[in-house]
């Protein structure tokens, strides 16, 4: 047998020794699940996962990427694909020290470069573990980010593994520091970020939030808020004031080159709550009138008519499409009276006698006409409730 097979750089045996090490001084607060070898592909030696104590129970919480790294390395270096994959990582990454010497281990989190200003301009990264005395590159380098850690968040020993105290303590650290990348790597693309100040041990304070704009990067920046705007336009339905700012920024954003709105459903729906507010303010400005029937027309062709029917009373309303040939709406839709002139499609609508009849109903006279610029458009139609044994005007 060959002389190699049995030999091994030392380094490397080190390097083993620090990352079972760290294992066991990460199992002291979190669950810890190691990444076979064969399953390394560089990011992760194991993917942690904090514990909350609630009694004599412990709860799993926030689940990391962690690498581990023994005190002699001063450099970490993340570039093309590896880069890419960390900053595209929806875990935070941490990177733990291990000094098999003192027999202790020191955490230092990604979170530190997704605050800085230039992390979206970076084509790499470079972290300085423990800088050394003399200057350290800071910021951007021919387009290399460099960071240096001069200061773990996180700091700890063997004898501290059984203290109930430090346990209790870096839960409450690890879990604003999650909390905090969790938020910078959120809305990292859309150039926002909250830079903060922190000691070893301590819970990290939010000192400011910076906005950065770069207009290389404006569809994919603006693209990055398209659910706040989606959000917007959902409460809108529900907040009459939303409508026109809703409005505006869908626009806006589709004249930047990014469509909040591609289908045109959130668009429809606050029209559509516009509309309605606007035939139950036309109903309760007529007291004489008990219920309004609008119409509102979508689409209108010599073969094909699509158009909302609108009924609302004095406690609320409904409302249902109805489209297809006017033969199959006649059938369906039975309160409604259509007519369509040959030569255009200029469209007539009444109510039929038969429904109102049936239900005790009498129109106003002179239905409203309804514009707006979305659609054609369409008649309101008020009715008065009338008795069963009344003598008055028939429909």
């Amino acid at each position: 047998m060959s002389k190699r097979a049995f030999k091994r750089i030392e380094n490397y045996r080190k390097g083993d020794r620090a990352e079972k090490f760290g294992v066991f001084l990460l199992q002291s607060l979190c669950a810890v699940a190691e990444v076979p070898r064969q399953e390394d592909f560089g990011l992760m030696d194991a993917v942690a996962t904090l514990l909350r104590r609630d009694g004599k129970f412990l709860i799993a919480e926030d689940s990391f990427l962690v690498q581990v790294k023994s005190r002699t390395e001063k450099v970490i270096e993340y570039f093309g694909e590896r880069f890419t994959a960390l900053l595209s990582q929806d875990l935070p990454v941490v990177i733990a020290q291990v000094n098999l010497t003192t027999k202790s281990i020191e955490l230092h989190t990604l979170g530190v470069a997704l605050a800085h200003t230039n992390i979206n301009d970076a084509k790499g990264l470079v972290w300085h573990l423990s800088p050394p005395k003399e200057p350290c590159p800071f910021g951007l380098v021919g387009g290399v980010l460099h960071v240096p850690l001069s200061k773990p968040i996180l700091q700890w020993s063997v004898a501290e593994t059984e203290s109930r105290e430090f346990k209790d303590n870096a839960y409450e650290v690890l879990k604003a520091w999650f909390n905090l990348e969790r938020w910078n790597r959120r809305f990292r693309s859309a150039g926002m970020s909250r830079s903060f100040a922190w000691e070893t041990n301590k819970i990290p304070t939010v000192q400011w939030e910076r906005i950065s704009f770069n207009p290389a990067r404006q569809s994919e920046t603006l693209g990055e808020i398209l659910p706040i705007c989606q959000l917007l336009a959902a409460y809108s339905m529900f907040h009459s004031e939303l409508r026109a700012p809703a409005l505006a920024i869908i626009e806006w954003l589709r004249k930047k080159g990014v469509d909040a709105d591609p289908q045109g459903l959130h668009t429809t729906s606050i029209l559509q709550s516009v509309y309605n507010d606007q035939i139950k303010k036309i109903l309760h400005s007529n007291p004489e009138a008990d219920i309004a029937i609008a119409i509102r027309v979508m689409e209108a062709r010599q073969d094909y008519l699509s158009f909302w029917l609108h009924t609302y009373g004095r406690t609320g309303g409904s409302g249902r499409r109805f489209s297809g040939s006017l033969s199959n709406i006649r059938d369906e839709c039975p309160q409604v009276t259509v007519e369509v002139a040959p030569e255009n499609p200029a469209i007539k609508f009444g109510l039929s006698n038969d429904w109102l009849t049936q239900r005790h109903l009498t129109p106003l006279p002179d239905p409203i006409i309804e514009k707006s610029d979305q659609w054609l458009e369409g008649p309101v139609f008020l009715l008065r409730k009338i008795s069963e044994l009344d003598p008055g005007t028939k429909p």
